[in-house]
C-alpha cells in the first residue's frame, strides 16, 4: 500500500512531467566540424544603428591569423547575406553592421558570427568554438550601449556549409517572466529570437505591476526559425508594468531595448 507522502511525491511527478520531458535547454551540433554562435539582433532604422565586437578567440590558443563569417537574416528568418571577416591578427574586431545592410533588408533581423577554425585544445576536449560576443546599439550620435550573447542558439557544419538551430522547444507553452519592472513614460522594445528549427507562436502579455491577474494588454505573433518579433510598449502616468512571454521556448529571454529622451538603453530581461 502506497503512504500518503508518497502518492504526493508521485502525483507531484506526473504534474511535473510536461515542463520536464525534452526540456534541454540547447542541443549540440550533429557535426563535430561546427562552429557555434549565439543568434543576435541587427536593429537598422533612422535612429538606430548596430556594431558588432568579436574576440579573435583562436589567438588566445595560436598564434596566427584567423577569420570569421558573418551571416546575415532578416526578420523572418530568410538568409540575406555571408561575409568573409578577417581578424587581421588582432585581438577583437568591430563590425559595422549598419554599412552591411541593405536598405531592402527591413528595420531589423538577425545575425551570427561562425569562426573559420577551432583551435586545438578545444577540438581535445570534444567542444566547439563558440561566439557570443558583444553587440553594441546606440541612438542617433549617442554612445553605443552594448550587450552580450547568452545562448548557444545556432551552428555552422564547416564540411557541408549547413546551418542548423540549437534550442529546443517545450511541450506544451510555458511563461516567461521578464526580471524588469517595465517604467512609465519610458519607450520599450523587445525583441524575440526563434533561435528553434520549427515555427512558433508566442504572445507577449503587459500585466499591471501591482495586480499580477490584471493584463494591460496583449499581442500574439508568429515568429519563424532564426527570425525575430519586436514588441513595443510605452505606459503613461502612474503604471508600471510586467512583461510576460508565453511560447514553447525553453527559455524566451527576450533583448530589451530602452528609450528615454533619446537615451538608449540595452540589456537581456
Amino acid at each position: 500500500m502506497v503512504r500518503k507522502d508518497e502518492l504526493k511525491k508521485i502525483i507531484n511527478r506526473v504534474k511535473r512531467a510536461p515542463w520536464i520531458l525534452g526540456q534541454r535547454l540547447v542541443n549540440e551540433p550533429k557535426n563535430f566540424n561546427s562552429s557555434v554562435s549565439d543568434l543576435f539582433v541587427w536593429i537598422n532604422e533612422k535612429t538606430t544603428s548596430t556594431i558588432f565586437q568579436s574576440i579573435n578567440i583562436n589567438k588566445l590558443f595560436e598564434q596566427k591569423s584567423t577569420h570569421g563569417y558573418l551571416y546575415i537574416f532578416d526578420m523572418r528568418g530568410n538568409f540575406l547575406s555571408r561575409k568573409k571577416i578577417k581578424f587581421n591578427n588582432k585581438y577583437k574586431i568591430t563590425i559595422d553592421l549598419s554599412n552591411l545592410i541593405k536598405e531592402d533588408y527591413g528595420p531589423y533581423g538577425t545575425f551570427a558570427f561562425f569562426h573559420g577554425e577551432t583551435p586545438i585544445e578545444i577540438k581535445q576536449s570534444s567542444g566547439y568554438i563558440t561566439e557570443r560576443g558583444y553587440v553594441g546599439y546606440r541612438n542617433l550620435d549617442d554612445a553605443y550601449n552594448y550587450v552580450h550573447g547568452n545562448h548557444d542558439a545556432i551552428s555552422l557544419s564547416r564540411d557541408n556549409l549547413k546551418i542548423s538551430c540549437l534550442s529546443s522547444l517545450a511541450i506544451v507553452a510555458r511563461d516567461f517572466n521578464l526580471q524588469y519592472l517595465i517604467e512609465p513614460d519610458n519607450q520599450y522594445f523587445f525583441y524575440l529570437v526563434n533561435n528553434s528549427c520549427k515555427d512558433i507562436d508566442v504572445t507577449f502579455s503587459i500585466h499591471d505591476g501591482l495586480i499580477s491577474s490584471k493584463i494591460i494588454s496583449s499581442e500574439k505573433v508568429h515568429i519563424h526559425s532564426k527570425g525575430v518579433r519586436r514588441f513595443e510598449v510605452s505606459l503613461l502616468g502612474a503604471y508600471f508594468g510586467r512583461l510576460v512571454i508565453t511560447s514553447r521556448l525553453v527559455m524566451a529571454r527576450p533583448l530589451v531595448i530602452k528609450v528615454k529622451n533619446n537615451k538608449l538603453d540595452c540589456f537581456h530581461g
